[in-house]
C-alpha cells in the first residue's frame, strides 16, 4: 500500500513539473512575440504575411543559423530568409520570387551569404557537376563563380574575388545580388546576364541557360 502511495506521489509530481514547464513555455513564448517554432513555420508565416497562399516549403539551403527556404507554385520559386534565435524561428519581410527560365531556376540567395564561406546563387537543375559565371552589362568578360556545393538537385555559387574595386564587388558584398528577385527594387545599377551550364559524370552538358537581371 505504502509503495503504490509513493507511486501515485511520483506520478503526480511529474505531472506537475510537466504543466509548469509547459505553463513557463508558454509565457516565454508569449513574451518573445509568439515567433515560429521550426524554419517552416517561418517559412509559412512570412507567405501569410505577404498574402501569398498554397506555397509549401520544399527545400532549405545552408544549415547555419540564416537559411534561405524555398517553396515552388505556379514556375516560380519563392525564398524567405530564416534564422534561429534560442529556441525560436524568425523571418525576413523581404520575399524573393524568382520565375523559372529555360528551365531552370537561377536564384540569387537572401541571407544566405551572410555566413562566412557561404554562396551567393543557386541553381536548381539536373546533372552532377555546374559551371555560374555573371556578365554585367558594358562588360566582355563573364565572372566565374565557384561551385561550393551541390544538394538535392541544388547547385550552390560564391564569388571569391577580393578586388574591391571591381563591379562584382559592388553587386555581390553591398546585397545588391540578394535583392534581384525581391519585391521592393534592388539592383538599379547592376545588369546584366547569369550564366549557367550543368554536366553529367562524363562531361556532357545537360542543362544550360540564363537569365536577366
Amino acid at each position: 500500500m505504502k509503495q503504490r502511495s509513493q507511486k501515485q506521489n511520483t506520478r503526480s509530481r511529474l505531472i506537475r513539473n510537466l504543466a509548469i514547464a509547459c505553463i513557463a513555455f508558454l509565457l516565454i513564448w508569449i513574451l518573445a512575440g509568439m515567433p515560429a517554432l521550426t524554419k517552416n513555420g517561418a517559412f509559412r508565416r512570412a507567405m501569410h504575411e505577404n498574402l501569398i497562399r498554397g506555397v509549401r516549403p520544399q527545400y532549405t539551403i545552408a544549415s547555419d543559423r540564416d537559411m534561405a527556404v524555398m517553396g515552388e507554385k505556379d514556375s516560380t520559386m519563392y525564398q524567405v530568409q530564416v534564422w534561429r534565435q534560442g529556441v525560436f524561428w524568425y523571418h525576413n519581410a523581404e520575399i524573393a520570387e524568382t520565375r523559372a527560365s529555360e528551365g531552370l531556376y537561377i536564384v540569387p540567395l537572401l541571407g544566405y551569404g551572410d555566413i562566412e564561406d557561404a554562396g551567393d546563387i543557386a541553381v536548381l537543375a539536373e546533372g552532377t557537376d555546374a559551371r555560374c559565371s555573371i556578365m554585367l552589362d558594358g562588360s566582355d568578360y563573364a565572372y566565374p563563380l565557384t561551385l561550393l556545393e551541390c544538394q538535392n538537385g541544388w547547385f550552390c555559387f560564391a564569388w571569391r574575388g577580393t578586388d574591391e574595386t571591381s563591379p562584382m564587388w559592388g553587386l555581390i558584398h553591398y546585397g545588391n545580388c540578394r535583392r534581384i528577385d525581391v519585391k521592393t527594387p534592388g539592383t538599379k545599377d547592376y545588369h546584366g546576364l547569369i550564366l549557367f551550364e550543368s554536366y553529367d559524370m562524363n562531361g556532357i552538358v545537360v542543362q544550360q541557360g540564363a537569365r536577366e537581371f
